[in-house]
């Protein structure tokens, strides 16, 4: 919550912003009071899809089902949250990718949970990861 960045709410969150030249002329921080890290962003036609990770249940982040969960948030234009998501089990789940059409959300990922609709889990828990494919109305 210093230098360019307006507020942070905790540990790490989403930050993201525009510039012109060397000026930041928008800005925006999303998250809760602990780990929250973005990795992916789109662009579609009337704002962004921001996702990546989040150990999170309070603050923009409405739950969390476990340790690390899949945290996905639509904004508008302004970087005004409009809706988010969150994707997990009771372990660990990572993004790698995601793709948007508008009206449906595929994610690509890993877990190494077994609960909250996930699975079965192929590896020993807590150690290996499956690949994990989630297709979701946004």
């Amino acid at each position: 919550n210093s230098g360019d960045i307006d507020s942070n709410y905790g540990d790490y969150d989403f930050w993201v912003f525009d510039v012109d030249g060397n000026a930041i002329v928008k800005q925006k921080s999303f998250g809760g009071t602990t780990a929250d890290q973005a990795s992916l962003i789109l662009a579609y036609e009337d704002g962004f899809i921001i996702a990546g990770t989040t150990e999170s249940d309070d603050g923009d982040v409405s739950q969390n089902n476990g340790k690390t969960d899949i945290w996905v948030i639509k904004t508008d234009d302004n970087f005004n949250l409009i809706k988010q998501m969150n994707f997990g089990g009771s372990q660990d789940e990572l993004i790698m990718d995601l793709k948007y059409d508008g009206n449906t959300l595929i994610l690509f990922g890993t877990t190494t949970s077994n609960d909250f609709g996930i699975g079965p889990y192929h590896g020993k828990e807590g150690s290996n990861t499956d690949i994990w494919i989630v297709k979701y109305p946004f």
